[in-house]
């Protein structure tokens, strides 16, 4: 039977104790399954994240609070709602967001890959390196550091981009 975890809705083996992608412990690891609970957990998470990739804010709103009401991390759902101000380009929201899910979530590298969005969309690509290299060490999982370093060379590549070396009218050599 498939199984997801309900923090961050990741695959997960069945004998699994943590999550590989979020490094949480893992209900029901010798049963194999998730509660009903921690399904319906999971299955929310998803519709959050799906109404963000759509931009309907307000449906991704209301599904973050469902996720309030089961009970989550707190941390993590701050840095969803602070994914939903980002899109809405409410920055001062986001930013105070995201300061309160690193306190209530020091640990979390959803968090700190919400923060790196954050710097990211304001252009300060430093700080979101230093985010995505704090996620990485304060994980517990292998599978989230590789996550997090592809992000991170991605962020690298695109921060080196420059429109003077881009441009067809550029003289450089």
């Amino acid at each position: 039977m498939a199984r997801f975890c309900p923090h961050c809705s990741a695959a997960a083996e069945s004998d699994w104790r943590f999550c590989q992608a979020c490094g949480k412990t893992l209900p029901g690891a010798v049963a194999g399954a998730l509660d009903s609970r921690d399904q319906r957990v999971a299955d929310v998470w998803k519709r959050a994240q799906l109404d963000l990739e759509m931009n309907d804010l307000e449906a991704a709103e209301r599904t973050v609070s469902d996720l309030m009401d089961l009970g989550c991390d707190t941390g993590d759902v701050l840095a969803l709602r602070a994914a939903i101000s980002l899109r809405g380009a409410k920055m001062d929201e986001a930013i105070e967001l995201l300061d309160r899910a690193v306190e209530e979530s020091p640990m979390s590298p959803f968090v700190r890959l919400k923060r790196a969005d954050y710097w990211r969309a304001l252009g300060m690509n430093d700080l979101a390196i230093q985010e995505l290299q704090e996620g990485m060490r304060r994980s517990d999982s292998e599978r989230v550091r590789n996550d997090l370093r592809v992000v991170l060379a991605k962020l690298k590549k695109d921060s080196r981009w420059s429109f003077a070396r881009a441009s067809p009218f550029s003289r450089s050599k």
